[in-house]
């Protein structure tokens, strides 16, 4: 017999087959699980921090309910206590809600002039560099704004019918995103370089670091892959191409 400080009767025969009678108060949570889990059959395991946080709960039933009305009540009443329930295959793990992985959606973003193609092509990029910003000269503005490390995965997709951004992340992501979008979705000839260095060839750039003026100015190609078409001032791709070629010298140190 467990030691459930609880009125439970089970009731055999006729429409009550199987209700139980509920009658919890300030009981342990661990308690309160192992019950459930007999009651149901369902398996639960025990956060860490909700392990060590511990607890008690309480949960009254009026009248008789079945075995998932009460599982019902169970995951209310951890609600209240800030907590919940996430099924991973046939285990149910118990977690402070702090810790529940966020919604996800999917948002849409009409372009106006940039291509969707490409966009998605660096946004996606981005995403995963979300962490590496190449520096700008002092006094000049960032190669890019820095995007804090996105708290759950993000896809990127183009939709080249409507020329849309379609992104499937969290709600906070998207906004994130939604900034570097509209910087980009812009007129080519009304703004300069808002470009992001996503991805370079290491050897092919300490080239570029000889004589970085000199290379762009002969209209030679490199391998800086990932460059925004944006058009910016000479005098500016130089000064970053000279800050991307001590970021990536100092990468590779």
């Amino acid at each position: 017999m467990l030691p459930f400080p609880l009125t439970l009767r089970a009731e055999s025969g006729g429409n009550n087959s199987g209700r139980v009678s509920l009658d919890f108060n300030d009981v342990e949570l661990s308690v309160f699980v192992r019950f459930i889990s007999e009651l149901t059959g369902k398996n639960f395991v025990l956060d860490e921090v909700v392990k060590k946080a511990g607890g008690k709960i309480s949960v009254y039933s009026p009248s008789k309910v079945t075995p998932d009305q009460a599982y019902s009540m169970f995951v209310a009443a951890l609600e209240v206590s800030r907590l919940a329930v996430i099924a991973k295959g046939n285990v149910h793990q118990i977690v402070a809600m702090g810790e529940l992985p966020p919604e996800r959606g999917a948002f849409v973003y009409k372009l106006k002039n940039a291509n969707a193609t490409d966009l998605a092509a660096i946004l996606t990029n981005l995403v995963a560099r979300s962490q590496t910003v190449v520096q700008a000269t002092p006094g000049t503005r960032p190669l890019f704004r820095p995007l804090s490390e996105f708290e759950a995965p993000v896809q990127v997709f183009a939709d080249k019918a409507t020329n849309s951004i379609v992104i499937s992340s969290t709600k906070s992501a998207y906004t994130k995103l939604l900034a570097v979008i509209r910087d980009l979705d812009t007129r080519r000839n009304q703004v300069f370089v808002e470009a992001v260095i996503l991805e370079v060839q290491v050897d092919r750039l300490r080239q570029i670091g000889s004589d970085p003026i000199q290379v762009i100015g002969s209209g030679k190609s490199c391998s800086l892959l990932g460059i925004a078409g944006l058009y910016s001032a000479p005098e500016n791709l130089a000064t970053r191409a000279i800050a991307m070629t001590g970021a990536a010298a100092g990468a590779a140190t």
